[in-house]
């Protein structure tokens, strides 16, 4: 048992508990609020196009469950210039591997060697930036598809729900919301 000792006790003085009747039911008039530093927006990395919803407002959902799938052009775009970064990185190897051996063998100023090297590490940049930008959208890019699906990133309630079927999602180049 723990002992509180209390400073100036004639302040509060003590007061034997009663029971009291109440109704087993109270009907009043109010507002419930959910506390917004728990609430967390789900929004689709890529824009696009609502092409399943998969949950609605009011549900449970545990972290990682699937929400909703959005069809978008910007993996279409961001495949594209990932393959095209493959090809341009392959073809700037080449070239930097036979200015080497030209220039091993007297045939190129060290000068164009070194343009190819540079010109190897800009496409192999290139290359990363396009891989890394394939897995921001979350796409493989062994199996790559336009459709985004998007997971929940906590589990808890859907509170919200700013989409439905054909409706626009992701983020705009300006950077704001559309969910």
């Amino acid at each position: 048992m723990s002992l509180v000792t209390v400073d100036k006790p004639d302040q509060f003085p003590l007061v034997s508990a009663e029971g009291i009747e109440a109704p087993a039911e109270l009907n009043v008039t109010g507002t419930v609020n959910p506390d917004i530093s728990r609430e967390v927006p789900v929004i689709s990395l890529a824009s696009g196009r609502v092409v399943d919803i998969k949950t609605r407002l009011g549900n449970d959902v545990k972290k990682g469950q699937l929400l909703l799938r959005v069809q978008s052009p910007d993996i279409t775009n961001a495949f594209d210039a990932y393959l095209k970064a493959v090809n341009d990185e392959q073809l700037a190897n080449k070239a930097y591997a036979r200015a080497k051996d030209l220039y091993e063998h007297g045939a190129a100023p060290q000068s164009a060697l070194e343009q190819a090297e540079d010109t190897e590490k800009d496409m192999r940049t290139d290359l990363n930036a396009a891989e890394e930008q394939l897995t921001t959208l979350g796409v493989d890019k062994d199996h790559p598809s336009s459709i985004v699906p998007v997971y929940a990133p906590i589990s808890g309630v859907v509170i919200a729900q700013n989409v439905t079927n054909a409706a626009a999602a992701g983020v705009t180049f300006s950077g704001s919301s559309l969910d």
